[in-house]
């Protein structure tokens, strides 16, 4: 799972993340920002994957500006399946 939080707090409102499994197309989900500012994906790669980079957008709400967050690169100790 991944998590995360947007601060300032916007209230609510949408993330948008990047997913790069290695070996397949890049992925964008959208997740929704709790009203404490934050944010949870959870799910599978489409095929067999050991790692994936992940980077979180939070669209300007049109009192915050845009942010994204840096790359984070994980890695699994075995493939990850598609279950």
């Amino acid at each position: 799972m991944l998590t995360g939080e947007v601060a300032p707090n916007p209230g609510g409102g949408l993330v948008q993340i990047r997913l790069d499994f290695d070996g397949q197309p890049t992925q964008w989900v959208s997740v929704l920002i709790s009203g404490a500012g934050r944010f949870a994906w959870q799910g599978r790669p489409t095929g067999p994957a050991r790692n994936v980079e992940a980077m979180a957008w939070f669209r300007s709400d049109g009192v915050l500006a845009t942010s994204r967050s840096g790359p984070l690169q994980l890695r699994a100790p075995g493939p990850l399946v598609r279950a």
